[in-house]
């Protein structure tokens, strides 16, 4: 039995992670803030997954486990809000880690700004190598804040209009006030898709009256290569979370505000899997989705997706879309070497006009050189003469009345 107050109730399930599990448990158990329960959710896993679990509930008894047969992330994730009890909720998947200090200042800061959500910054991990990067909400151009600064100061989806429908859907990066969270009945994960992320941290992002933010590295998110998200197999769930997103715009009154936001964001989160999917499927429902958009110069898309969205609707079949790609990429490599080589020559011709410069210049020296010898020798002559000798005493004498009359 837990003998002490659960502050923060941190959500980790768990399906076949033995190679990174003991990282990501050490990160979490290590932790500066200690009032706190660990719940983690066995998903079938069929690997030493839950070995590892039992081994640290062992040894700390804040760790709750609770096991399942295999039923995905998003139903994983259902089963830790039902039974967290903490005052904050925090999420974290179990390939990735923490720094030690997260939980304490992410809690500080909502209990300080009273907040339901707290933003935050992570860094990527990966097998191979371990990038020093910085991802995740950047505000301070928004707010003209730096630093500490953030400490005691709130914001919602009014100041930041365009991150209410961004990139940074990961349920991860935020820190959660459950009390918030209980306000509404429909704070759940949808089960059974992939990116269930997406409506969730929609729904937040509308819904939080006070937002707070760090600027601070707190989260290391690994690429797992076996992660569900680099499983192409999932790539047409997306089609069903975009769906889900402008139901819920439209159901609750919030479309209209964010007519431009949703078909950025749809573009951006179609674009994402054009590739990986590979499929004929995915490309004719991209391409359906996408004639639905009407862009406008109010649109502000990247470039990438704008020209991923324009390629689309230029082609008919996906290896047409293929073939149109590459050709444009042949292009653009043609236009950048085009563009090299004329800066090249640009740079050839300028470097000609200086060595003329320089060669004039050595001429114009070596001219200087030869009257500065001249000069010198008439200058010795003149000083070894008779007449500079018998007029030294008149010299010295006019130097004298200069300086004292």
């Amino acid at each position: 039995m837990v003998l002490f107050m659960v502050k923060v109730s941190i959500i980790l399930p768990v399906y076949n992670v033995e190679k990174y599990l003991n990282e990501c448990l050490d990160s979490i158990v290590n932790q500066t803030f200690k009032d706190m329960e660990i719940i983690c959710i066995n998903d079938g896993s069929t690997d030493h997954s839950l070995a590892i679990l039992n081994s640290y509930a062992s040894r700390d008894e804040r760790i709750k486990i609770i096991s399942q047969e295999n039923a995905g992330l998003g139903a994983a994730r259902n089963v830790g809000l039902k039974a967290a009890e903490g005052d904050y909720i925090f999420f974290i998947d179990s390939d990735d880690f923490l720094y030690l200090d997260a939980i304490e200042e992410l809690y500080e800061n909502a209990v300080v700004n009273d907040s339901d959500v707290v933003l935050f910054r992570y860094t990527r991990e990966y097998d191979i190598d371990r990038e020093n990067n910085n991802y995740g909400y950047n505000l301070d151009d928004i707010f003209n804040m730096h630093g500490d600064d953030y400490k005691e100061f709130t914001f919602n989806r009014k100041d930041l209009k365009i991150h209410v429908l961004n990139m940074y859907l990961s349920v991860w990066m935020k820190f959660y006030k459950r009390e918030f969270l209980n306000q509404y009945d429909d704070f759940y994960f949808t089960e059974g898709i992939a990116y269930e992320d997406g409506l969730f941290h929609v729904k937040i992002f509308l819904r939080a009256e006070r937002m707070s933010h760090i600027p601070k590295i707190y989260y290391h998110y690994r690429q797992n290569p076996e992660s569900i998200m680099n499983n192409s197999s999932y790539n047409m769930d997306i089609f069903k979370v975009v769906d889900s997103v402008e139901e819920f715009l439209i159901d609750n009154d919030y479309y209209g505000e964010f007519k431009n936001e949703f078909d950025r964001y749809k573009i951006i989160q179609i674009s994402a899997y054009i590739f990986s999917s590979g499929t004929e499927d995915y490309f004719q429902k991209a391409r359906e989705e996408f004639l639905k958009i009407n862009l406008s110069p109010k649109h502000i898309v990247p470039d990438i997706c704008m020209n991923y969205y324009n390629l689309v609707l230029d082609s008919n079949n996906y290896v047409e879309f293929l073939n149109n790609y590459y050709n444009k990429e042949l292009e653009r490599k043609d236009l950048e070497i085009k563009n090299a080589n004329i800066q090249k020559g640009n740079l050839q011709k300028e470097n000609k006009k200086l060595k003329g410069k320089v060669n004039s210049l050595k001429k114009s020296n070596k001219k200087l050189e030869s009257e500065n010898s001249k000069l010198q020798k008439t200058n010795s002559l003149m000083v070894t003469s008779t007449s500079w000798k018998i007029t030294k005493p008149l010299r010295q004498l006019v130097y004298f009345f200069k300086k004292h009359l």
